[in-house]
């Protein structure tokens, strides 16, 4: 399991972690996030790309040779651009082919980790939240360990627990 969060802060909170802090950053670059579905979609067979770590659906292991990369340097740069550019500080998650997890702020990678970000759905969520700024994730088997907040089309807010 792959895990990242952010500490929990009220709506009307400007911190960089609030929701109410990441809407507009949204607005402002929705053809970047776009792009981003787009390159996801070329490179299907990647299900983790970061700043300095890349996962495929064959080769998790890291670091290996340039050649089991999955994706060339120069392709990984731009990837890496558009994080910079997006302020997505732990790269994205490819859940392919229907979920793509672009992670904002995130803590820990294992068990007991958990993470904040947008999410591109290609099918909505069964229920979502007006707000991911104050979640608690009370039971796992019944809530999950992850939950949405709509922004636009396919675009949500994501908070994830494992």
């Amino acid at each position: 399991a792959i895990a990242l969060f952010a500490a929990p802060c009220v709506e009307t909170d400007d911190r960089p972690d609030s929701d109410k802090a990441w809407l507009p950053t949204f607005a402002a670059h929705e053809a970047e996030f776009n792009r981003l579905v787009e390159m996801c979609r070329e490179d299907s067979h990647m299900t983790r790309i970061a700043y300095n770590y890349l996962q495929s659906e064959t080769a998790m292991t890291w670091p290996r040779p340039e050649a089991e990369w999955g994706i060339n340097p120069e392709r990984w740069q731009r990837y890496n651009d558009l994080f910079t550019e997006l302020k997505l500080s732990n790269g994205l998650i490819h859940f392919y082919p229907s979920t793509v997890w672009f992670v904002v702020s995130g803590k820990g990678m294992e068990a007991g980790g958990s993470g904040k970000g947008y999410a591109y759905l290609t099918e909505p969520p069964k229920t979502t939240q007006k707000s991911l700024d104050n979640f608690v994730f009370k039971d796992p088997a019944v809530d999950g360990h992850f939950s949405y907040r709509p922004i636009k089309d396919n675009w949500y807010l994501f908070v994830a627990k494992y």
